[in-house]
């Protein structure tokens, strides 16, 4: 899923460039910026947290600008006619597509959440887990509802539903509409720095994944080994595969290469968020049964709210097949029997030949026994 979600963000970094170079083919900061972030994620863990940093810094600089600069414009003596919460309810009211829709922006709107389950990806790597998780699990909820909701809503307030399109960011259009001088261009280069953001980190995310797995022998064990600098160069290699399918989708679909990357890297995406809900309905009534310590993250409406994302989230994926976004389960159902296949084989391999070690070590056994 985030291997292929690495594909996703650097297409939208080639439809964000296509605001100062319309004439440059996609394709051409698809691989310019994908250098530059293996590079980064190819030094150091301490490369890879600077540049998050101050991509972070400048993310959060802008919302907070972005909200204050809306609330004005939309509040103050200068507010407009056309721009209020009445663009809320025009154009066919306020669920113009029916509960229908609703439910169906809903899976659009889920890939802006993703990456939230790295706060448990990094949590390896903190010094005090127990105090780390918690605390940025909190804070990156307070985070994203408050700024995704206030942006969202006054996005809506300034520019109507209907003026948005994909051929660029929202906020470079209400930029354009409020006629602020140069402002859609800097806009501009802050969402292209939020996508690089996305991008450095799903990329990290899928290395340390797959280093992960191969040191619990559920990949090859070649992307376990580590280079000088402690960083799994091989995982990271193999991590760059969505990079190059979406250099590939954006040379063939050049305008439609953005929304078939996110519909076939979704299913992964959701697939792995719905086993993240069976595993934790599993894990916590065992965890309580066996008398383990008291666990630092306290879950709300256990195990019910638990079952009830799994439920919403499955009827979700299975909602997609009735949507232009079917390309997520033609995709993703052949994918995952694959993989089951796969793994599988390679089970029964193990167990084939920890059997065969087990004889082989029985009558080296026996042997020694007659011998003495």
């Amino acid at each position: 899923a985030n291997v292929l979600a690495v594909g996703v963000e650097v297409s939208a970094i080639a439809v964000y460039m296509k605001y100062w170079f319309p004439s440059v083919p996609g394709i051409v900061w698809i691989l310019v910026f994908a250098t530059i972030l293996i590079y980064v994620n190819a030094t150091s863990v301490n490369t890879f947290a600077t540049f998050e940093y101050w991509f972070s810094m400048i993310k959060i600089s802008a919302i907070v600008g972005f909200i204050l600069l809306g609330s004005y414009v939309l509040f103050g003596t200068d507010a407009r006619p056309n721009m209020g919460t009445g663009n809320f309810v025009n154009d066919g009211g306020f669920l113009p597509f029916g509960w229908w829709g609703m439910w169906v922006a809903v899976f659009i709107s889920l890939f802006s959440f993703l990456g939230t389950e790295m706060i448990a990806v990094t949590a390896g790597e903190a010094k005090e887990p127990d105090i780390a998780v918690p605390k940025a699990l909190k804070a990156t909820v307070f985070r994203l509802t408050t700024f995704y909701v206030l942006t969202i809503g006054i996005m809506l307030m300034i520019v109507p539903w209907k003026s948005a399109q994909v051929d660029k960011s929202p906020f470079v259009k209400v930029m354009e509409i409020l006629n602020i001088p140069a402002a859609s261009g800097i806009m501009n280069f802050i969402i292209l720095t939020a996508a690089l953001s996305a991008m450095n980190s799903q990329l990290y995310a899928s290395t340390r994944m797959m280093f992960s797995l191969s040191q619990s022998k559920h990949a090859p064990a070649f992307l376990g080994r580590l280079s000088k600098k402690g960083v799994p160069l091989w995982a990271l290699a193999v991590s760059t595969l969505g990079i190059f399918l979406a250099a590939a989708v954006n040379g063939l679909l050049p305008s439609s290469s953005y929304a078939f990357m996110m519909g076939i890297s979704m299913f992964g995406a959701m697939f792995t968020w719905l086993m993240i809900f069976v595993s934790h309905l599993y894990f916590r009534k065992k965890w309580e049964k066996s008398g383990g310590r008291k666990l630092p993250v306290r879950m709300l409406g256990f195990p019910y709210f638990t079952i009830l994302g799994a439920i919403l989230l499955l009827g979700l994926m299975i909602t997609t097949w009735f949507t232009d976004f079917k390309i997520m389960l033609q995709f993703g159902i052949p994918w995952l029997a694959f993989l089951s296949i796969a793994y599988f084989i390679s089970k029964k391999r193990k167990v084939n030949h920890h059997f065969a070690e087990d004889m082989a070590n029985s009558s080296l056994k026996e042997e020694l026994k007659e011998l003495r």
